[in-house]
């Protein structure tokens, strides 16, 4: 395996608007918060140290959430602008370090320790010049791995854009994976929802 940087960043600020009044992140899905399940999956085969949360919204009590497990946090003052710069603000402070990062949407409790493998493998195996993108069902998934060539356009990103939609589709590599790279949590029923998919594994 390649000697390699990778951050696994989480992204963690939002205020969960379609959510309602409270913060998903820290609803509890079959006893845990839905940031624990998010957390606790890649901690099965990434060590804390390769892992960053951005915090914002409700950022202490997000941080208190994962005080156990020794995960570095972030704080981005300017979360309510949307998700992009979440993603900015970390590259800004990173990029020097890092040869790629795996960006993780922190609503997405069921992506599996086994599909965040896959997708590293997938980009292990390239010259780090292709996006790595989850594929189930052919429906595009995350979390998107991004080398360093593209952190120029990461740091550009501004309110609530992600990075898919203006990156070079011909450089995205597709790898299958599990249903959970597609399934995120933006209102009550999916939180219903994924405690059935849960029951049925």
């Amino acid at each position: 395996m390649k000697n390699t940087k990778i951050l696994k960043l989480v992204l963690a600020a939002g205020k969960s608007n379609r959510y309602g009044s409270q913060n998903k992140l820290l609803q509890l899905l079959n006893g845990k918060k839905i940031i624990e399940h998010t957390v606790q999956n890649l901690l099965k085969i990434f060590h804390h140290k390769e892992i960053l949360v951005v915090t914002g919204y409700q950022a202490k009590e997000i941080e208190l959430s994962l005080k156990k497990y020794e995960i570095k946090t972030s704080y981005n003052k300017l979360y309510y602008k949307g998700m992009g710069t979440s993603i900015s603000h970390v590259i800004k402070k990173s990029e020097l370090n890092l040869d790629a990062v795996m960006i993780i949407p922190a609503d997405m409790p069921l992506i599996t320790s086994f599909d965040y493998e896959k997708v590293i493998k997938a980009f292990l195996k390239t010259d780090f010049d292709k996006i790595i993108c989850p594929k189930y069902k052919n429906k595009k998934g995350n979390p998107l791995v991004l080398p360093k060539p593209y952190f120029k356009i990461l740091k550009s990103l501004k309110e609530d854009e992600g990075a898919r939609k203006i990156l070079p589709k011909k450089d995205f590599l597709f790898v299958k994976t599990g249903p959970g790279t597609i399934f995120d949590i933006d209102k009550i029923e999916d939180l219903k929802k994924a405690e059935l998919m849960i029951k049925e594994k």
